[in-house]
């Protein structure tokens, strides 16, 4: 049996042992809230899986707002201290990431949130959360890392304002643009408009003033020409002028083309009667060329008078009768519309010439024929290209599809 005096010290020296155990332990913790304290990144543990205490360190009271850096301990822990929002949506507890973490076990990864206190004060946080485990692998409680994203999200705010007023300003330009540019159109058609009706006087003046010198002759009874030859000279003279009229207003009129899913074949097709007769008359033989086609938006009476008025052409070139050519087929995106006579082709200095209005080398021609064809094309979103050499001219036709 040992001596009392050796039981004493050696409580003594267990007493000793605990005091410094007890002492590295609380070095040890200060070490650990030292450290916890130091990360910048809101940190908050749950210290069992009830989530009934919840350690936050500095930086996560600090954007929590909550008294104190240590501990707190809700009354209630099935819901959060404050108002959580997402997408305007209140969240529950159960959805909130350190308890999805303790009481779920899940993994949350940046999950976006607002929280809103009763005082009206907002923040934006972003969250991440995991489960601790012990060795056996059961849930002892769960830790979230937080960050205040409230400037970057206030940031967006601001860029998303900044972009719909750049929207806004952006629609506005450009409907000012549309304006002008509907101003300048009109504009141009005026001056169009007006460059024609100069013309339209100066070249009408011409059959009205030999239908006024027939007519003054007829009155007089001064002329000794058989007056049937008269009234048919006036008649031509009248139907000039007439087909002056009716070209410039194909080319004036403003109304809107009634556009409908055509075949363009089938269009050619209906007028084929009626180009066969003008061919025979001329001594020229028709021939078509047709491709499989798909629908297009047309004017089929605009069309159809783009169409004759090409075939005219093409009929007045060819003197000596020959083979005149209507074809279609689809290249590049486009379905193609061709005639092509077997003339002389157009004299160079006259290729710019030919599309401007009265421009025509024929004593019967208005000059107007090919302008309308343009403004037909213009109308279908379509472009006019002329090919030509001593052995003949070729119109092309192209029309987007």
């Amino acid at each position: 049996m040992r001596p009392i005096e050796g039981n004493i010290i050696d409580k003594l020296e267990l007493g000793r042992k605990s005091e410094k155990l007890l002492e590295d332990l609380k070095n040890e913790q200060e070490r650990e809230r030292s450290i916890f304290a130091m990360i910048p990144i809101g940190i908050a543990v749950a210290t069992d899986s009830s989530c009934q205490e919840i350690i936050h360190n500095p930086a996560s009271a600090e954007i929590f707002r909550i008294p104190g850096w240590h501990s707190t301990s809700f009354a209630n822990p099935k819901h959060p201290p404050v108002g959580a929002y997402q997408n305007n949506k209140l969240l529950v507890a159960e959805q909130m990431p350190l308890q999805r973490a303790a009481w779920k076990g899940e993994n949350v990864d940046d999950m976006e949130f607002m929280i809103r206190w009763p005082d009206g004060v907002t923040k934006h946080i972003q969250a991440s959360s995991r489960p601790l485990l012990n060795r056996e692998g059961k849930i002892i409680g769960a830790i979230c890392t937080t960050k205040d994203i409230t400037p970057l999200e206030n940031k967006n705010h601001e860029l998303q304002e900044k972009n719909k007023n750049l929207e806004d300003i952006v629609r506005e330009r450009t409907e000012a643009l549309l304006e002008m540019q509907s101003q300048f159109a009109r504009l141009s058609r005026l001056d169009l408009m007006g460059e024609l009706a100069g013309s339209i006087g100066h070249e009408i003046r011409n059959p009205m003033t030999t239908v006024r010198g027939y007519l003054q002759l007829l009155l007089n009874n001064q002329t000794t020409t058989d007056t049937n030859a008269i009234f048919e000279i006036m008649i031509d003279e009248l139907d000039r002028a007439n087909d002056i009229i009716t070209e410039f207003l194909s080319i004036a009129q403003t109304k809107t083309s009634e556009l409908k899913d055509c075949n363009l074949n089938t269009i050619i097709t209906s007028q084929f009667p009626l180009m066969e007769a003008r061919c025979i008359m001329s001594d020229v033989t028709l021939k078509t060329e047709f491709d499989l086609l798909p629908l297009l938006k047309l004017d089929a009476k605009l069309i159809t008078q783009l169409l004759l008025n090409l075939v005219h052409n093409g009929l007045e070139a060819m003197d000596d009768g020959g083979v005149l050519t209507i074809s279609t087929y689809t290249t590049g995106g486009e379905v193609i519309l061709s005639v092509a006579d077997q003339g002389n082709g157009i004299p160079p200095q006259n290729i710019e010439k030919i599309s401007k209005p009265f421009f025509t080398t024929k004593e019967s021609g208005t000059g107007l024929g090919l302008p309308v064809c343009q403004t037909i094309a213009r109308k279908h979103d379509a472009v006019i290209d002329c090919q030509t050499s001593k052995n003949g001219t070729t119109f092309i036709v192209k029309f987007k599809i």
